[in-house]
């Protein structure tokens, strides 16, 4: 609700949710694997015994290195300009990390759902921005998910697009309450674990329809 949220929370907060947002976007990696599928530069992948998931996983990882290093000194920066808004314990920080890493995971499964319909459309790319624009607003990197209608919050409860942004960003900030984080990484492997079933069925099917 609008009442947890104080002028200066409310900066902190956006600006936690943009750096999220951010550190989970996998543009660059998935216009690459695109054009990949697309031109058939995948062959290369499927004649090693390397698979084409991971190893994008850990090129998605390596592209945004360069923001880990940068948005460290940011972050240091805001928390001594807005003392005791983020980060007030050990275990937020801890807290906040793992969150992070399951917003990360959970990202890139959904950007690879969308990359592995290249096997079947042509221009795929659309998909993609259309998504990451949606995402903007609905994922809490702009506008928190907390001044969101009653009803849309209890939708966006029972999806992945909760756990994308708002979830770390609520532990970082202290407005989670330390009794909901076990619900809320337990929902987060969940997720990871649907989508990765679903990265898995789709990309075998689009392999199928390639060959």
């Amino acid at each position: 609700s609008s009442e947890l949220f104080s002028f200066n929370r409310l900066i902190v907060f956006i600006f936690l949710s943009i750096i999220v947002g951010q550190l989970k976007s996998s543009w660059m990696t998935s216009s690459q694997m695109i054009i990949e599928i697309r031109q058939g530069l995948i062959n290369k992948y499927l004649i090693r015994p390397i698979s084409y998931f991971w190893y994008n996983f850990m090129m998605f990882i390596g592209v945004n290195s360069l923001y880990y290093i940068t948005y460290s000194f940011m972050l240091g920066l805001f928390i001594l300009i807005f003392p005791g808004l983020l980060f007030t314990t050990i275990i937020s920080f801890l807290g906040f990390m793992l969150a992070l890493i399951l917003s990360i995971y959970l990202s890139y499964c959904i950007y690879f759902i969308m990359i592995c319909f290249a096997f079947w459309f042509g221009e795929v790319r659309s998909l993609v921005i259309s998504y990451n624009l949606a995402m903007l607003v609905l994922s809490g990197q702009y506008i928190p998910i907390r001044l969101f209608p009653d009803w849309a919050i209890q939708i966006l409860n029972w999806t992945p697009i909760r756990y994308l942004v708002d979830f770390p960003v609520s532990i970082a900030t202290g407005l989670l309450p330390r009794e909901e984080w076990l619900s809320g990484f337990l929902f987060s492997l969940l997720w990871c674990f649907i989508l990765n079933l679903i990265c898995v069925a789709i990309y075998k099917r689009g392999i199928k329809n390639y060959e």
